[in-house]
């Protein structure tokens, strides 16, 4: 008697309980609300992708080095080619597109896995039930769950027999809570104990936890220390280095290939020794 009177005096809608929604209405509020998922990212343009591969404080040291020898061989009369400018952008060309490729299978790869692991729910349709992609849910569905079972959208409960929900994902609670009939029911959250019908009210990014990804998506992410100490050991590296081809320019008792070799290698040797310690103190 308890379940039945909150359901006496709800609106009309809950008068659809026994037979939940026809296919016909369901397809109709899905594409009026769109899918019950997360909203996800838009996808990365394939050019943005390919010069995300730059960005980084190792490829900073090969396009300096790329620059300057083209602007030494220009300084030079522009004499022959640039053998060792041509290898250089060989190199980066190909490292930014085999690591572009590989992250388009990886989230390719990602995306059908997904799609291979998404979780079913019981949903009464046409009188009946039937097992449906969470993913199909719409508002207005009767949603059937129990023990052990994730609710995947946002709802009011219509039946709640000895339900315990769990809600610490949103809520940080410790301790499972008891649900009863007209009781709110939100997305993400898990029964423990028990099993109840409720009805759907809210879907996708309009419920509990497409709200808190929303939020959690707008949020920037900080370069974590390491890519922070990469990024000054490079520009330790590139002033070092400036510097000591600049000074070797003007070096004309030693040969220009073993006095540009030993710049290089003595300004990176001094550049991560500098960097090391810097890193201790």
């Amino acid at each position: 008697m308890q379940a039945d009177e909150p359901r006496a005096g709800r609106p009309a809608k809950s008068s659809a309980r026994p037979t939940g929604l026809d296919s016909e209405e369901a397809l109709r509020r899905l594409a009026e609300h769109g899918s019950n998922a997360l909203p996800d990212a838009p996808p990365t343009p394939l050019w943005r992708r390919f010069l995300a591969q730059f960005q980084s404080p190792l490829i900073y040291l090969l396009l300096f080095a790329l620059v300057f020898d083209v602007t030494t061989w220009l300084w030079e009369g522009a004499a022959g080619w640039p053998a060792e400018s041509l290898a250089i952008a060989g190199v980066l060309l190909l490292n930014a597109g085999l690591g572009a490729f590989q992250e388009r299978r990886s989230e390719q790869a990602l995306a059908q896995l997904r799609a291979l692991a998404a979780p079913l729910v019981w949903v009464v349709r046409d009188g009946a039930l039937a097992r449906v992609p969470s993913r199909e849910l719409v508002p207005g569905d009767l949603l059937r769950v129990g023990t052990g079972e994730r609710v995947s959208a946002d709802g009011v409960w219509v039946d709640a027999h000895g339900v315990l929900v769990d809600e610490a994902v949103l809520t940080g609670e410790s301790l499972p809570l008891e649900r009863q009939a007209d009781d709110e029911a939100f997305s993400g959250t898990l029964v423990v104990r028990g099993k109840g019908t409720l009805q759907v009210t809210r879907t996708g990014a309009a419920s509990a936890m497409g709200r808190v990804a929303t939020m959690l998506g707008s949020i920037r992410a900080e370069p974590t220390p390491l890519v922070a100490y990469l990024a000054g050991f490079t520009l330790v590296q590139l002033a070092i280095v400036l510097a000591a081809f600049t000074a070797a320019r003007y070096m004309h008792r030693i040969k220009p290939a073993f006095q540009t070799a030993s710049a290089v290698g003595g300004a990176l040797s001094v550049a991560g020794i500098a960097f090391l310690a810097l890193s201790f103190i």
